[in-house]
């Protein structure tokens, strides 16, 4: 059955990510961009989360997972490589009613991180539902080609436009043609 995309507000919510490596901080990264208060548990981490810490954008509890680290949490991502600790993280979340993505193991996530492009405020979501992060990445990097800077400005002034019609208490059906030449500046209209 095909997951339901959507983009979370993070902003200030408790995220916990359990393990320290590569992969933990590669979800840690996207986490602080979105603004997440993030807490890492494990004993030991990788240069990039330590800078982190050490900065203090991240919480570390310098220690192996325990039951009870998620609790509070919004999502939760576990990321240790360890079956035994990945299939324990899962059932505190389940109890703890806290969303999982648990790197590598599809069937013991509630959700997946797609890969992502990022043009100013627009953000194109890539996903396989977890069965091939290297395709999402190669089609990530084709995207990031054919996506220049000029969708970020084409979507600033669109939401200028939009923002002037509220203001102005007219329907944004009246700014139709103006919108559609602005879209076409970047996305030529279709033939035909």
């Amino acid at each position: 059955m095909p997951r339901h995309p959507i983009f979370l507000d993070l902003r200030d919510q408790p995220v916990v990510v359990i393990g320290g490596g590569e992969v933990a901080a590669r979800k840690i990264e996207a986490l602080l961009e979105a603004g997440a208060r993030v807490t890492v548990v494990s004993p030991n981490t990788v240069g990039r989360i330590r800078d982190w810490v050490d900065a203090g954008r991240v919480h570390l509890v310098q220690r192996r997972y325990g039951a009870g680290d998620l609790r509070g949490a919004k999502l939760a991502y576990a990321a240790t490589g360890d079956a035994d600790a990945n299939k324990a993280v899962r059932e505190e979340a389940d109890r703890e009613e806290v969303w999982l993505n648990v790197a590598d193991e599809p069937i013991l996530c509630d959700f997946f991180a797609p890969a992502v492009v990022r043009r100013g405020r627009l953000t194109v979501a890539i996903s396989t539902d977890g069965t091939s992060p290297a395709l999402a990445a190669r089609l990530r990097e084709k995207l990031e080609q054919d996506l220049g800077p000029e969708y970020a400005d084409v979507l600033d002034r669109l939401a200028e436009m939009r923002a002037r019609c509220r203001e102005q208490g007219r329907p944004l059906s009246e700014a139709r043609d103006q919108i559609e030449r602005l879209i076409d500046r970047v996305l030529p209209p279709k033939c035909g």
